[in-house]
């Protein structure tokens, strides 16, 4: 399991306790890979976020216990490009094994990118590009 904590202050940015080294490189990999989620590649069956974030891990060269920072740190930077108010923005619940917890965080992502991307009228890709540029 890995924890998290937030700022008290509400403008500080969750922390990864105990992870290793952020692979800051394949962040933007990830997100663009996120924000090209169709609705049916989430249904229940289908293999295609799984292979997806296991490839992704493949080439960022970090392990299940490596994923959650750097999903975090997506987190981090889709809520800071977008209008949302992250006071009130869930923080994901990082219980469990590593791998439920991987494709968890994804899941959440791939909301929290649709949320992000409403709040100030973009597309999927466009608040990610302006939340991780190249």
């Amino acid at each position: 399991m890995v924890a998290t904590r937030a700022d008290e202050e509400g403008g500080g940015e969750d922390q990864v306790v105990g992870s290793g080294a952020e692979r800051a490189d394949a962040v933007p990999e990830l997100a663009r890979g996120l924000a090209a989620l169709e609705p049916d590649d989430l249904a229940e069956g289908s293999l295609l976020l799984p292979l997806g974030l296991s490839l992704w891990l493949r080439r960022a060269g970090a392990g299940l216990e490596e994923a959650p920072a750097l999903l975090l740190g997506v987190r981090r930077a889709v809520l800071a490009a977008s209008a949302l108010d992250r006071s009130t923005e869930p923080v994901p619940l990082l219980a469990g094994e590593p791998r439920t917890v991987v494709l968890h965080l994804a899941v959440y992502l791939d909301g929290l990118i649709t949320r992000a991307a409403a709040s100030i009228g973009a597309t999927r890709d466009e608040i990610v590009g302006r939340a991780l540029p190249d």
